[in-house]
């Protein structure tokens, strides 16, 4: 599998995830995969952007770091990224006095992944 296919593959299934976890359609938009963020992740509520926005600029990350690899930067990888940034999020938003907007706008997404980790045996 080429690099570039492989890139497209991970990001249809993180796209698939998010569709998911957010119970709506996200359409693919070039915009949000090079900048983060077009303005209109096609979300209707404002703090459900923030998890698409730093989701893709932490898939960039992944990208960034194996541009001369040979290698995919995986999904898993990608919800490893995820998972650690999560913990800082909660209590950059607690320390702030803004704990209800994290739970708003993570909660459909960490529902998620604990039931990915339960269907995997994981949880």
């Amino acid at each position: 599998m080429s690099y570039v296919g492989g890139r497209r593959k991970q990001r249809e299934r993180r796209l698939v995830e998010l569709d998911e976890a957010f119970d709506k359609q996200l359409k693919p938009d070039p915009l949000v995969a090079i900048l983060g963020s077009t303005g209109d992740t096609n979300l209707n509520y404002g703090s459900d952007k923030w998890p698409v926005f730093l989701g893709a600029v932490l898939a960039k990350k992944l990208i960034l770091r194996f541009w001369k690899s040979d290698a995919v930067p995986t999904f898993e990888m990608w919800l490893r990224e995820v998972g650690e940034i999560l913990y800082l999020e909660k209590l950059r938003f607690k320390n702030a006095g803004r704990g209800r907007v994290f739970d708003k706008a993570w909660a459909p997404v960490m529902r998620h992944l604990r039931g990915l980790g339960e269907d995997e045996g994981v949880g």
